[in-house]
Parts: structure tokens; sequence; C-alpha cells
């Protein structure tokens, strides 16, 4: 713990540093700590300042909207995304379409949200939001109470939650993009043989987001997807090279010169590069948008 202490509050004292420079400031009453940890058992919690003034270290936190906490066991968001999902469903009332729109619009909206990160607990955890899809789909299908859960995802054709592929397909939108953008942290971590171990020995224990999603690749048939990076600094604005270009109608003017010298100008123009492909563009600019458009001579 002395080592981790010594590195967070190195890294929080450039940042306080930084801020000081850019003209920023960092309260210690408004920021907060979380102990992430598994261990069992008393284990003190770290102790890092912020202009010697220590940061409350609390057992959870929200940020962008997931709630985190210690064990990271995320059902404490679980719970509260269940919450707000019951309380969606009170603004259903219409046909069986609006209903499964504003379902798909609302509800399953806010499960979609951070479904990469909290997907990591635990299959009991997940479970808790079921009720939430029976109910808005009883509500929508107007069946009883009674009725099998099967027969309303069936009437309704949807999906329950563990098959649908929406959670699949954010999941690869985020792995793919830790993959496209260079050197991310994320990218850097792998397994260690002795944690690999330690995995394979418990599989109940969930793997990290990485490790889960390269299993998953493998499964699916895709082991070795190349994902090409992305380069900011490919070409820079500030550096782009000018071209040259010829302008046979430099020393002419609309206003004063007839569409007949412009005519014979071109003619002559093309004459002396007829080796090259002639392309044609045009643009035009209006309050609300610009069109452009190119035309291709092909022979």
């Amino acid at each position: 713990m002395y080592m981790i202490e010594r590195q967070r509050q190195t890294a929080v004292n450039n940042l306080v540093k930084w801020c000081d420079t850019n003209g920023h400031s960092i309260s210690a009453s408004k920021s907060c700590c979380v102990h992430f940890c598994l261990k069992q058992g008393l284990h003190p919690d770290p102790e890092i300042r912020i202009r010697d003034v220590n940061i409350p270290v609390v057992p959870d936190v929200r940020f962008l909207g997931v709630v985190f906490d210690r064990r990271l066991t995320f059902l404490l968001h679980i719970l509260q995304l269940q919450k707000k999902c019951e309380k969606s469903l009170n603004l259903l009332g219409a046909d069986r379409t609006s209903l499964l729109r504003v379902y798909q619009a609302i509800v399953l909206s806010r499960m979609d949200y951070g479904c990469a990160i909290y997907g990591s607990a635990c299959n009991s955890a997940l479970k808790k939001l079921d009720p939430v899809p029976h109910m808005a789909l009883r509500i929508c299908s107007g069946a009883f109470r009674i009725s099998p859960v099967q027969s309303l995802y069936n009437d309704s054709n949807k999906l329950p939650l563990d098959l649908q592929s929406t959670h699949t397909e954010l999941s690869f939108a985020y792995y793919f993009k830790i993959l496209y953008v260079p050197s991310p942290l994320l990218k850097s971590m792998s397994l260690t043989s002795s944690i690999k171990k330690a995995y394979d020995a418990q599989p109940s224990i969930i793997r990290p987001f990485m490790d889960r999603m390269k299993r998953l690749t493998t499964e699916l048939g895709l082991p070795n997807v190349d994902i090409q990076q992305r380069n900011l600094l490919l070409f820079q604005p500030w550096n782009t090279l000018r071209f040259h270009y010829l302008n046979p109608f430099a020393n002419y003017s609309k206003s004063t010169v007839t569409p007949v010298v412009f005519q014979s100008v071109f003619t002559y123009h093309r004459s002396q590069y007829s080796g090259y492909s002639a392309i044609y563009t045009d643009g035009s600019k209006c309050t609300g948008y610009v069109v452009t458009g190119s035309h291709r001579a092909f022979h």
C-alpha cells in the first residue's frame, strides 16, 4: 500500500501543478478516493492529499453515469438502474407500436449505456435487471401477470437481455476503439502467466474486459483482427504542403470579358493538356449548407 500511495500522490501532485500553471483549481473537499480491493479482512485505506488536505475515501463513486463500488461488483449501479427504468415505465401509455418504441428509446437505451463496464458484474447481479423488460413487455402487449416470460419475448419480437446483440456490439465497439487509438493505457494491459493460471483455476471469477473480449473474438473466429491505428499527427494542418496550379483566367474579369473569350481560353488550355484527364468541379454555398460536386469524363 505504501508504494501505491507514493505513486498516486506523485500523480496527484503533478496534476495539481499542471492545474495551477494553466489556471485551474482542484478542491480536496470536492474530490474523493475509492480503494478498489478484493482482499478480505482489515486493511488500511490510502491517504492521498491535495495541498496537505486528505482526500476523503468513499465506498463508491459515480463517474460518467456509472457507479463504481470498491469491490467492482456494480451491484449498486444495477439497483439504481433498475429503479430508473421502472420509473420510466410509468411514461408508457399508448398503442402497442408506440409503446415498444418508447420502451426501446427510454428503457433499453439506459441499460445499454455503460454495459461494457458494468457487464463484468456477476450473473446474479445482472439478473436483477430482468424484471424491467418483463414488466415493460407486459405493459406493451397487454398480457396478464401470469403470462410466461418466453411468450412475452416471442409475442413482442424481442430478445432477452442476455441474448441481445446490442450489448455485445457496444462492447466490441469499445474494444476496437481501444485498439484504434495508438498506445492507450488499456491496450498495454495484459495478464501475466501467473494471473492467467489463477483465473483458469477459478472460472467463476470475472475476467478483465480486455481478456474477455480477446476470448470472445477467438470464439467468433476472429482471433487475429488487425485494426489500423489512428495517427493524429500524420497530417498536421499547420504543415500542409502547398500545391501549385495553373489559372489561365487570372488576367480576365467576368465583368469586362464576354463568355466567348472565356470559352476560347478554356479550349486553348485544354488543347495544351489534352493528354490529361479532365475533372470538372462546382460548388454552392447557402445559409444552412454547402454543396460540392465533381464529374470526370471517361472514354
